[in-house]
């Protein structure tokens, strides 16, 4: 894979495949993928899909949705992260079942940059240095995302 910039990408599949091709970014690094997708739409098509935490475990989801925009260390990250966009469920690789988790908990922006920065048990195979070369690969703004 190449994560060296080149040319533009311009559409929203083609940003889709460039995330997939990303080592790990669905263990560990799912979360800055559906934000990444998002500010893309954002930028580039003024629209703000909703995040969508899903979760395994009810006690893990139970205390992120009680502590959630309360700026503590009580947040667990998700089994996965996907955005809802054209009333589809999307990663970056495919259209998502949400029926794959028990749990489901929909976020704001602020939200998932909290849960990215503060939640704990995200996968370390995801190396969050590739933040940097998204940022700059598809020009969105990701300097909120602690490397």
């Amino acid at each position: 894979m190449n994560l060296i910039l080149n040319q533009e990408i311009e559409n929203f599949e083609g940003i889709r495949t460039y995330l997939s091709e990303i080592p790990n970014i669905n263990h560990g690094g799912c979360g800055i993928s559906a934000l990444s997708m998002y500010r893309w739409l954002e930028k580039n098509k003024n629209e703000r899909p909703n995040f969508i935490l899903c979760y395994d475990s009810s006690e893990q989801y139970k205390k992120t949705v009680e502590n959630l925009g309360k700026d503590n260390d009580k947040l667990f990250a998700p089994n996965h992260c996907v955005i809802k966009y054209q009333n589809r469920l999307l990663d970056c690789i495919q259209h998502f079942p949400i029926g794959l988790y028990a749990h489901h908990l929909t976020t704001n922006e602020k939200g998932m940059i909290e849960l990215i920065n503060f939640g704990d048990f995200w996968s370390r195979e995801f190396e969050r240095e590739n933040a940097r070369i998204i940022s700059q690969r598809l020009r969105i703004d990701l300097s909120d995302v602690f490397i």
